[in-house]
């Protein structure tokens, strides 16, 4: 293993190897991809681990989400905010989604997931997001609670092989 550089990914093998690594850890085993979701040039951003050129890890953060208040993600986010004195009107404009971390495994547990993250929301923070929003897996939950995120709601993601994993929906005012 040499040096671990952390960076936004700027080139087209940049950004197609984090959308292949995040596709085949995070989405083609529910039968979708991110091929689900629209990626704009100016909106979404990738990060990438990369060792010795090779990306090794990936996340995906949008600066311009579709916030739709009729689905129960926000619905529930926006009820939550509520009793800290914030509405999601106010603040979608300001809002920021993360999603996506992964590593290849034998990278894990080395800070590299931690340093992605901090990657992300040093992003969102320069693009003046005042809002960050994410869907976690239950691995991931103590990265989000270290870095003071709320959780607002869960759900169920089923997987082709049959099982089932629960997602904790966690929030971030900045």
């Amino acid at each position: 293993m040499g040096k671990i550089i952390i960076e936004t990914a700027n080139s087209k093998l940049d950004i197609q190897s984090a959308r292949e690594i995040i596709n085949k850890e995070l989405f083609f085993p529910t039968g979708r991809s991110l091929q689900d979701f629209t990626d704009t040039k100016e909106g979404v951003f990738y990060v990438v681990a990369k060792d010795r050129g090779k990306v090794i890890g990936a996340g995906r953060l949008s600066l311009c989400p579709t916030v739709n208040g009729s689905s129960d993600f926000w619905k529930a986010l926006n009820q939550s905010l509520s009793s800290v004195n914030y509405k999601l009107e106010e603040l979608k404009d300001d809002t920021a989604v993360m999603s996506g971390i992964v590593l290849e495994p034998s990278y894990r547990g080395q800070g590299i997931g931690s340093k992605l993250y901090e990657w992300r929301e040093s992003i969102a923070q320069k693009n003046k997001k005042k809002l960050i929003v994410s869907r976690i897996r239950p691995d991931a939950w103590n990265i989000y609670t270290h870095r003071s995120y709320t959780e607002f709601g869960s759900d169920e993601i089923k997987f082709l092989s049959g099982g089932v994993m629960t997602r904790k929906w966690v929030y971030k005012i900045i």
